[in-house]
């Protein structure tokens, strides 16, 4: 069973989140996990391993739609 996996985004990426920060990386789970950090705050720290790579992989897979819905 194969599955695909959407294309990593690379170059330079950047987002400004909804209180007016920029959060700026090469990847885009660069970028996904600065914008989880930035979310999440202090909170970041709390969370287990496990549920920091939930938290990345959302933020990862709202990148590329979005990344996807502006390429077409």
């Amino acid at each position: 069973m194969s599955t695909s996996r959407p294309a990593p985004i690379v170059g330079d990426l950047s987002l400004t989140t909804e209180d007016g920060a920029t959060l700026s990386a090469r990847t885009d789970v660069g970028l996904a996990e600065a914008w989880v950090r930035h979310t999440l705050g202090r909170q970041w720290d709390q969370l287990t391993y496990g549920e920091q790579t939930r938290q990345v992989s959302e933020a990862l897979a709202e990148l590329r739609r979005a990344h996807s819905q502006s390429a077409s």
